[in-house]
């Protein structure tokens, strides 16, 4: 019964949104269906299925993780100047390392949560990336491996060192450096992270008093400090109901010093990140140029059209869910810069198409 009910959905949007975006021949010429009793139905069938959508693939991600584990995704930590989610300060941290959310198909906060009381492992695991061939060469490391652990960097740290200060040097000097000397910066970079990850350094989750700076529980010897280290005990040992008890009372204590944007934007981040918006719009934007391509055949066309529509509400969803996690224009980096740019491009082809109905432009836009 449910099977039937989803093939008739789905088969009544097919159809208003081929109506909708399909030119049809008329005894007197080209006609255009664009009258609200198809493109209104069409629009919201298209939207509710990109949000059931999206909730079916964040419901997917967050269930294939254990119940600890999402428990501590909703710590916060205070991380480069803002208050981000533990997952997401795990995922930016495994990405400055290894270039990936994972570290041997386990998640980035699963990884560190596991390692974060035993300063060995971490220094013992394979986090740093190193690519160069010749800086491998350089520094006497195995040219068939990719990924090193701290302990195995730590005796060429000097050579690193001299590499990043010729590099900075250049700099100042308005010289370009070499690429090796680019590549030892990000390696001591890398290097050092490794370093404050051992020390518990960056694990900055316990909020200062009246506008002090946050603090790790590492060393201390407050209630706080012993409640987040019992919590990270509980988690390596893999009790999951005392983790997820532990993370609630966690929660109770710190969430008061947080404001409501901060809570709110932790929970939009942990919504973000496993949703993906962008890698979906470029793969619906992949298959709406590839469909298009095709514009005689008028199915072809319209589920080229209806990828593209698919494709532009992830990448704007994305857009608007930035800038309520940043509280700010999503434009402060390149990364931000190219995904806002891209976006108004595909959204000035969007116009142009509603208008003129000339699919090169939409193609062009879809390349862009």
């Amino acid at each position: 019964m449910m099977t039937r009910w989803f093939k008739n959905y789905f088969r009544i949007i097919w159809q208003r949104m081929a109506s909708f975006f399909v030119v049809i021949p008329a005894q007197a010429g080209i006609q255009r269906r664009l009258n609200k009793r198809h493109w209104i139905p069409a629009f919201a069938g298209m939207t509710a299925t990109g949000v059931c959508l999206s909730l079916v693939l964040v419901a997917g991600t967050v269930c294939a993780d254990s119940a600890a584990l999402t428990a501590a995704r909703s710590i916060p930590i205070l991380h480069d100047g803002r208050v981000k989610s533990l997952d997401v300060f795990a995922r930016e941290m495994m990405r400055s390392l290894t270039t990936k959310d994972t570290f041997q198909k386990r998640g980035a906060l699963d990884v560190f949560l596991r390692h974060a009381l035993n300063a060995g492992d971490v220094v013992n695991l394979p986090l740093i990336r190193v690519d160069h061939l010749e800086l491998k060469k350089i520094l006497g490391l195995s040219a068939g491996k990719e990924y090193f652990s701290y302990n195995d960097v730590k005796d060429v740290y000097s050579v690193v060192l001299n590499l990043a200060r010729s590099a900075d040097a250049k700099r100042k000097a308005d010289q370009r450096p070499m690429v090796i000397e680019q590549k030892a910066e990000d390696l001591m970079s890398r290097i050092h992270t490794v370093d404050k990850l051992a020390a518990g350094d960056v694990w900055t989750v316990i909020p200062g008093e009246k506008g002090q700076a946050w603090r790790s529980p590492f060393g201390g010897q407050d209630k706080l400090s012993r409640e987040f280290l019992q919590l990270l005990g509980f988690y390596a040992e893999g009790k999951t109901a005392e983790v997820i008890a532990a993370v609630e009372s966690w929660n109770a204590a710190v969430h008061p010093s947080l404001s409501p944007r901060e809570v709110r934007a932790i929970r939009l981040e942990n919504f973000y990140y496993p949703l993906k918006p962008f890698v979906w719009a470029l793969m619906f934007y992949l298959a709406a140029f590839v469909l298009l391509l095709f514009p005689q055949n008028a199915w072809l066309r319209g589920a080229g059209l209806v990828s593209t529509a698919g494709g532009f509400v992830f990448h704007m969803a994305g857009l608007l869910i930035r800038c309520f996690i940043l509280g700010r224009p999503p434009v402060s980096n390149m990364y931000e810069s190219m995904i806002f740019m891209t976006w108004v491009l595909m959204l000035c082809a969007v116009v142009y198409f509603a208008i003129n109905r000339k699919d090169f432009i939409l193609r062009a836009g879809l390349l862009a």
